[in-house]
């Protein structure tokens, strides 16, 4: 039986070129200039005193910034792996960020927590972790959120979620799909 090595090599150089046409995601930068008007919603909550927050004459629970309507941006330092800012409604708080080069637009949020101050004056004292992919101008991921809250009268408890949130571009950035390169 006869081998032929030209479909072998011919096969390996595909190969090889195939990997020259992938493309380059580009900086976490570029996302940098982005806010984002995005809605959220709990998949699954839980917490201590939640009933206070359902109770409360302006439905408080609204005051959770990974509740209904909110304004998000992120912006990355100088690296796609390291510290950033993500501001919530204009409050902005440290985080640390994972901008992933090869599956375009997808980031991790990690590290990130602060105390966000509602227009209602619900003190939510939270820790973060996000998966998240922006695209065009569409973002979507999954937060998985813990958060101490104290209402204006003092009313204290907890609340815990894994929560979708969907967002489309509010203002400046890039409306690309993450992708520099040629394809």
């Amino acid at each position: 039986m006869r081998t032929s090595t030209i479909g072998g090599a011919v096969f390996a150089a595909a190969l090889t070129l195939a990997g020259g046409c992938a493309p380059d995601c580009g900086p976490a930068a570029q996302i940098g200039s982005n806010t984002y008007s995005v809605f959220s919603h709990p998949i699954s909550a839980s917490g201590d005193n939640l009933e206070l927050l359902t109770s409360a004459p302006d439905f408080a629970s609204y005051s959770l910034p990974v509740n209904g309507e909110s304004s998000w941006s992120f912006k990355f330092g100088n690296a796609d792996d390291g510290p950033m800012k993500v501001a919530i409604d204009g409050q902005e708080f440290d985080a640390h960020g994972s901008w992933d080069s090869v599956e375009c637009g997808n980031f991790i949020v990690s590290d990130f927590a602060g105390q966000f101050v509602s227009t209602d004056g619900t003190q939510h004292n939270f820790s973060a972790v996000m998966n998240m992919v922006v695209w065009g101008e569409q973002l979507e991921g999954l937060v998985q959120w813990g958060e101490t809250w104290t209402l204006t009268d003092g009313t204290a408890g907890s609340y815990k979620s894994t929560t979708q949130m969907r967002g489309l571009l509010a203002s400046g950035g890039s409306t690309g799909t993450g992708t520099t390169g040629t394809e």
